[in-house]
């Protein structure tokens, strides 16, 4: 009887601990908001770069060092469109300047802090969209707030949103990630079902790239579709026209060396410049000139793989 009520004691006091830090960190949200404000200056950046974002000392920073527990309290600011003293030049006109919102500074944070891409709508003025994106991010934050980075990375190979898939490819091949191999072999398998589109074999190459830096023998063959898979679409490509192309675009090329050097890495290296070679010897005459220097320029760096 007395361990139950000291018991129940400890996770009283637990429970006003966790209330009180939370009701200090929305306060602390709060106050760096309205700090957000007053931020000032142009950014000069290409990419329309938000102004104090680099600053360790601004409130961006502050809100960004807040941590995980704070997404849920940033939330709710998404939906504030007031203005800043902070502006952005345009890209192609330098001399257009947009005045930016809090939100935009709010939405900076927020992915930041959770590594994910959550879109502000176009019409940033728009309740409806606004309060869908709030949803969305308490959403995201609810079911992913306990997991690791690397649970989540894994978990974005299938995300909805392309850029997170990208995201999660490029991070899980960099970190050597072993634990998520076998889901991007399934992605490949995913990918090669179904109609071929360019963003789809951008996504198989990356996730080819992705499994020869995790490094394990055992993906050989999921690499090696990939590679089947940009050999014939070179051969649909550039066969005799009387029995019809398929048509190119700019990053076939680089798609099918990206593809060849995984399976190289891997321990393929004979075999990738095998089947290089004979692309060469079969279609190179049937490329358009700028691609076929292309071609080439990559072929001589195939010996430094």
């Amino acid at each position: 009887m007395l361990y139950r009520i000291l018991l129940l004691i400890t996770v009283i006091l637990l429970l006003q601990i966790t209330s009180k830090a939370q009701n200090q960190l929305e306060v602390e949200v709060g106050r760096q908001i309205e700090q957000i404000k007053e931020i000032s200056g142009t950014s000069d950046g290409l990419f329309e770069k938000l102004p104090a974002t680099n600053d360790k000392e601004s409130p961006v920073s502050e809100l960004i060092g807040l941590g995980m527990d704070a997404v849920p309290h940033l939330a709710p600011y998404l939906s504030d469109d007031s203005l800043t003293q902070a502006f952005v030049r345009g890209r192609r006109d330098r001399n257009f300047k947009k005045q930016i919102a809090v939100n935009e500074y709010v939405i900076h944070a927020i992915r930041k802090i959770t590594d994910y891409e959550f879109y502000l709508p176009s019409k940033q003025n728009d309740s409806s969209e606004l309060e869908k994106l709030e949803q969305q991010v308490v959403s995201w934050w609810q079911e992913n707030h306990t997991k690791t980075l690397l649970e989540r990375k894994i978990d974005e190979v299938n995300d909805p949103v392309h850029t997170n898939r990208f995201n999660a490819y490029k991070w899980l091949g960099r970190e050597k990630a072993k634990e998520a191999r076998i889901v991007l072999e399934q992605r490949i398998e995913t990918l090669l079902t179904g109609e071929v589109n360019s963003l789809k074999q951008e996504e198989m190459a990356e996730c080819a790239k992705s499994l020869a830096e995790i490094g394990d023998a055992d993906s050989i063959l999921a690499v090696e579709k990939v590679c089947k898979h940009f050999y014939y679409w070179m051969y649909r490509s550039y066969r005799p026209s009387e029995e019809g192309r398929s048509g190119t675009d700019s990053g076939q090329i680089a798609r099918l060396f990206k593809a060849y050097r995984a399976f190289a890495n891997l321990g393929q290296k004979d075999e990738a410049l095998s089947s290089l070679k004979e692309i060469e010897n079969k279609y190179l005459q049937e490329m358009e000139l700028s691609t076929q220097k292309e071609f080439l320029k990559n072929l001589t760096e195939v010996e430094k793989w």
